[in-house]
């Protein structure tokens, strides 16, 4: 939520090994395949898996916000990640991503595209050739762009704030998480008038 700490990107492409990844040891990113380029919920519970080994070892635990599309299932049994589904027809207001982080990844993957683009044409080379590896280096070096701030403003103007201990919280201060998942029949308010 903060910016502090960012996850390698999942890449999802067709093929299993593409031919550019010869004589690769190792990618910027995790690399899934599927014949739609689509992410599935096996591709997702796989990739929720590791990550919750990988912070098990770590000592870590962590809240990770979910949109309910059918590819993200409730994923059982794991120790250090709580999956939070937002609510249907919401992602667009509340989930952080959809607040400026995948417009800032895409600015940033655009410009290293023109850029190379640009040295393709001073090459004499196809200003199209633009393979995988390519495409995944370029869109991991765009993600290392993207700003701590950008990711805190992000999450602030979904409406989550910093709940440190050392801030005070009003009445009118509640994070909009908490006021989604209130049970108080006169907190029962909907969810169009908190976002507005």
């Amino acid at each position: 939520m903060t910016g502090s700490c960012k996850r390698k990107l999942l890449v999802i492409g067709k093929a299993k090994k593409p031919r550019c990844f010869k004589n690769i040891q190792s990618l910027p990113v995790t690399y899934e395949n599927n014949s739609r380029f689509w992410m599935t919920s096996q591709i997702s519970e796989k990739w929720l898996r590791s990550w919750d080994a990988e912070l098990k070892s770590g000592g870590n635990k962590i809240l990770l916000l979910v949109d309910n599309c059918p590819a993200h299932p409730k994923v059982s049994n794991l120790k250090c990640i709580k999956l939070v589904f937002l609510p249907p027809n919401v992602t667009s207001v509340l989930q952080p991503t959809d607040q400026g982080m995948i417009k800032a990844l895409k600015t940033q993957y655009r410009k290293l595209q023109v850029l190379q683009m640009i040295q393709n044409i001073e090459k004499s080379k196809d200003t199209k050739s633009l393979n995988v590896l390519d495409a995944i280096l370029m869109i991991s070096e765009a993600w290392e762009k993207v700003t701590q701030t950008t990711i805190a403003n992000s999450f602030r103007h979904a409406g989550f704030k910093d709940l440190s201990p050392s801030q005070a919280e009003d009445d009118d201060d509640i994070p909009l998480v908490r006021m989604i998942q209130s049970t108080d029949e006169d907190d029962n308010v909907p969810l169009a008038e908190l976002v507005a």
